[in-house]
């Protein structure tokens, strides 16, 4: 959307490229995912016009974390 906005030209899809596989992923640049990225980006600018950090998300990986010791403000459930 950056090109699209800056050179004046329209870019349907883009490509995701995995380097531990080697492999290119196209993606289609279609309505709902150029509405999510505005989503975000608003929330961002949200976030950053706030000076706050948005809340934390729990997620089974978590547990695994080498960081979770760190992150006090997360509600871990001893297991």
């Amino acid at each position: 959307m950056g090109l699209e906005e800056a050179l004046g030209v329209s870019v349907p899809a883009g490509a995701l490229y995995f380097v531990k596989t080697r492999r290119r992923q196209e993606v289609a640049f279609d309505a709902a995912l150029r509405q999510a990225t505005l989503s975000a980006a608003a929330r961002l600018h949200e976030l950053l016009t706030r000076r706050t950090a948005p809340p934390p998300v729990v997620h089974p990986k978590c547990k695994r974390c080498s960081l979770r010791l760190r992150l006090r403000a997360v509600p871990w459930k001893s297991s």
